[in-house]
């Protein structure tokens, strides 16, 4: 094979999945002569009405679809969340490449805030039932109602009618984002005046799938290949990221079980980390059922046994942590963080934020959970996004639009090699008269709290320790290799042990 034509949309994001594809097959087949063509689909053409109410599901794949029936290309590269859970036979998606981020962003005009009623771009019935209640939560000022309208284009055509409109926010695919940003970027369009006005002009959030799961393949792209084409078919295999190939026909399969597709209010997200993968599904079906589930999956060979064979099950409540410590403010801390400027602040907790402080706006702020960032949301403070409760090395801060220092406000006990670090409170171990020996069951929301358990009581460490899969997870592996279970929260962890 001398010759190889991809197929995609005309959009500069189509032509941008596009080049990143053929970059993976030239890499390997470095002899292949790629030729991109584009084409306009039903989707393209209509802008005006909503996706939700189209009739025709694929209104972006199915014209690209019969170009490779037609033999007019080889293969085609989709967004893998636009295409329909059930697929012509004629057709497969032999494969595809690595997955960019599952998330969306929240693009908010700086001149909106403080408004009362906002109004919110997006024509996904998925973000809208998922995000109404949480913007409320997590937005720093009181808003008295969040309305969605429908807007549609590509990338570029719906930034532009959103800066250009009424509109307050706008809801999009951080893989869209992040991918127009890319070097491969520079060779579709000559110029990124678009992004940095976006830059200037908004506010951004980073959605956290907790609360606002995907579309399923949301940041997959998907190869498409006359299945009759085995030549092709086998290429595009030897090229695929099979992790990722298995991990969005999970995510299509769970939607599909409830008769899937953009028409739905649910996202579901499968994310894969090293100890296993952390699986988002919320929404609501077309039965008005409320779907709201996270669950750990560890990897294979992973998964804890109990080895207290016919124990009682005491269970550490959690109610107990504030008896290890009082945080005590450092002096001089406020001093400190109000003379940062153009970094990325992580936040332990919120009180790692004393009141009073003031931070400035050309900084970055980044949590490490949900209950966190709608504390520091309540004092008026601005976060632009947050580990979810799976720490600062599984869920990194990041900024939207550039590269920036992160330093991490916490304890002074507390320790990171991947950023900065400001002490902003101390632990001072308060008088503790509880026999911990009494428990067999231990859930550590703190690595500080497990040391300090341990201390007083050593034979502990013999017993069923759990926690999340952040730091605290770090501390007590390292004390007790491969005798942790991973429990994304405290009540996963009683529930299934209290039963």
């Amino acid at each position: 094979m001398e010759r190889l034509t991809i197929i995609s949309r005309t959009s500069a994001l189509a032509r941008i999945q596009a080049r990143l594809v053929g970059e993976n097959i030239v890499e390997k087949f470095p002899k292949i002569d790629l030729h991109y063509v584009t084409k306009t689909t039903n989707g393209d053409v209509d802008l005006e009405t909503p996706l939700s109410s189209m009739a025709n599901i694929g209104v972006f794949t199915n014209d690209i679809r019969s170009e490779l029936i037609s033999g007019n290309a080889d293969l085609a590269v989709h967004s893998w969340k636009d295409l329909p859970t059930e697929m012509d036979p004629i057709t497969e998606i032999s494969g595809t490449i690595e997955r960019a981020d599952l998330r969306d962003v929240l693009l908010y005009k700086k001149k909106s805030i403080g408004k009362k009623i906002v109004s919110v771009s997006s024509s996904s019935p998925r973000r809208q039932r998922n995000l109404t209640s949480f913007l409320k939560k997590v937005l720093p000022f009181n808003t008295d109602e969040i309305s969605f309208s429908p807007i549609r284009g590509n990338i570029f055509t719906r930034i532009k009618k959103f800066l250009e409109s009424d509109s307050d926010a706008l809801i999009i695919a951080k893989a869209a984002l992040d991918r127009l940003q890319l070097e491969q970027a520079r060779d579709i369009f000559q110029n990124h005046t678009l992004i940095e006005s976006l830059l200037n002009s908004v506010n951004w959030m980073i959605l956290p799938l907790s609360q606002n799961p995907s579309a399923a393949g949301q940041g997959a792209l998907a190869i498409e290949c006359l299945h009759s084409n085995t030549k092709v078919c086998e290429l595009v295999r030897s090229i695929s990221n099979q992790t990722v190939f298995q991990t969005v026909n999970a995510e299509r399969a769970v939607l599909s079980s409830y008769g899937g597709g953009c028409h739905q209010k649910i996202g579901i997200s499968i994310t894969n980390f090293e100890h296993g993968s952390v699986t988002d599904l919320k929404g609501l079906t077309a039965e008005n059922k409320v779907l709201d589930n996270r669950y750990f999956k560890p990897s294979s060979g992973k998964q804890r046994v109990n080895h207290l064979v016919g124990d009682k099950k005491s269970l550490f409540d959690k109610q107990y942590f504030s008896k290890f410590f009082d945080r005590v403010p450092i002096t001089g801390a406020i001093e400190r963080i109000n003379l940062l400027k153009n970094r990325g602040l992580y936040i332990s907790r919120d009180t790692a934020v004393p009141v009073g402080a003031d931070i400035a706006p050309s900084n970055t702020l980044w949590v490490s959970g949900i209950v966190s960032w709608q504390k520091l949301a309540a004092r008026g403070i601005w976060v632009n996004g947050t580990s979810d409760g799976l720490g600062e090395h599984h869920c990194k801060p990041e900024h939207l639009f550039k590269d920036i220092k992160w330093i991490k406000l916490s304890h002074d006990k507390s320790h990171t090699q991947s950023m900065g670090f400001l002490a902003t409170y101390t632990l001072k171990p308060l008088f503790f008269d509880l026999d911990l020996r009494q428990f067999t069951h231990f859930y550590w929301m703190s690595g500080s709290a497990f040391l300090r358990a341990l201390e007083l009581y050593p034979s502990i460490v013999n017993m069923e320790h759990s926690c999340g899969m952040g730091s605290t997870f770090d501390c007590i592996n390292n004390i007790v290799p491969d005798k942790v279970t991973i429990y994304l929260t405290y009540e996963d962890w009683y529930r299934e042990f209290s039963s």
